[in-house]
């Protein structure tokens, strides 16, 4: 499933909101709303990622998009945290606030050296485009970005919420 991809951490009452829904459909005008929220904006807590969520996820863990790929807590990053849609065209994944520490320090040990590597070894046929120094470097941003979040939900104990709109 490809997309455009969008990290939030959520506050509290808000995460309290999100366990309360059932179905896909709930879930994803949920995080419509979040997305589009002039408060989160505002007070940092979103980072727009477009596609580079595919990359990142491949990068840290085997090269694929399996969600169990990869080692924890660093496969939490992308797909890894507990998904919320049953619907395989529906990725909404949370890290919960206790995990998300283990992630942050995990995502704080990545080298780009080695995040580099990474990102030439994909297999191009699997991963769907050509890889290009350019590609990099937006996508070893974007990266760095997330990671801030990271930390950011870490000092606050709070949970991120990872999502992909088709």
């Amino acid at each position: 499933m490809s997309g455009e991809g969008v990290y939030l951490i959520l506050k509290r009452d808000d995460s309290k909101h999100l366990q309360t829904l059932t179905g896909d459909d709930a879930i994803r005008r949920f995080v419509r709303e979040l997305r589009s929220s002039k408060a989160y904006r505002n007070e940092g807590l979103l980072v727009e990622c477009g596609d580079s969520w595919s990359a990142i996820h491949r990068c840290l863990t085997e090269g694929t998009l399996a969600p169990e790929a990869g080692d924890f807590p660093l496969n939490h990053f992308v797909l890894g945290g507990k998904r919320l849609c049953a619907s395989d065209d529906c990725r909404v994944v949370l890290v919960r606030p206790d995990i998300v520490p283990h992630v942050a320090e995990s995502a704080r040990d990545v080298k780009r050296t080695e995040f580099h590597e990474r990102y030439l070894a994909l297999d191009t046929s699997d991963y769907g485009r050509p890889l290009s120094e350019k590609e990099f470097d937006r996508i070893w941003s974007t990266f760095r970005q997330i990671q801030q979040l990271f930390d950011d939900a870490a000092a606050d104990r709070a949970a991120v919420l990872f999502a992909v709109t088709p």
